[in-house]
C-alpha cells in the first residue's frame, strides 16, 4: 500500500474533531444557498469533491438529490459514511479519484469555496462553474 501524503495523513487525523469546527455549524443553509444559485433539478446527480465528513452530501441526499462524495481521507469517509447511515440516506462514498473516473450528467460542487465568502462573492462564483458536456465535470471558465 502507498504510503499517505502529507494531506492524507492530515485530515485522517482531524477527522476525529472536524465536525466541532465552527464552520460545520451552518450546513443547512448553505445546501439552501447552493440550491438556490445553481437551480439543480430535483434528483439530480451530484458530486460533492472534498466532500470530508459528508455534512452536504447527507443534507443533499436528505433533500432527494443522488449523492457521491469524493475525498482523500478514509478517516473522513468513514465518518461520512457513519453519518449517513445514521441518517437514513444512500450516498456513494469514493476514496480518492480512479484514473479516468467519469460521472456522466452530474454536478460537480465545492463547498468549501464559499465558506467564508459574502453572499455576493459566493453567487458571482457559484454562478461562473458550468457543466462541461464532453467530460461531465465542472469547470471554472
Amino acid at each position: 500500500m502507498a504510503e499517505k501524503s502529507s494531506w492524507e495523513a492530515f485530515f485522517d487525523a482531524h477527522a476525529p474533531v472536524y465536525e466541532t469546527n465552527v464552520f460545520t455549524k451552518n450546513t443547512v443553509r448553505e445546501v439552501d444557498f447552493l440550491l438556490e444559485e445553481l437551480s439543480l433539478q430535483q434528483g439530480a446527480s451530484i458530486l460533492d469533491v472534498g466532500c470530508g465528513t459528508g455534512r452536504h452530501s447527507i443534507e443533499l441526499a436528505k433533500r432527494g438529490f443522488a449523492v457521491t462524495g469524493l475525498d482523500l481521507s478514509s478517516e473522513m469517509l468513514a465518518r461520512a459514511a457513519a453519518a449517513a447511515k445514521a441518517a437514513s440516506v444512500n450516498v456513494n462514498w469514493i476514496i480518492r479519484m480512479p484514473p479516468g473516473s467519469r460521472f456522466p450528467g452530474c454536478s460537480i460542487v465545492r463547498f468549501a469555496c464559499v465558506r467564508e465568502l459574502s453572499g455576493c462573492l459566493a453567487s458571482r462564483m457559484i454562478r461562473s462553474v458550468s457543466l462541461c458536456p464532453s467530460c461531465a465535470i465542472s469547470h471554472e471558465p
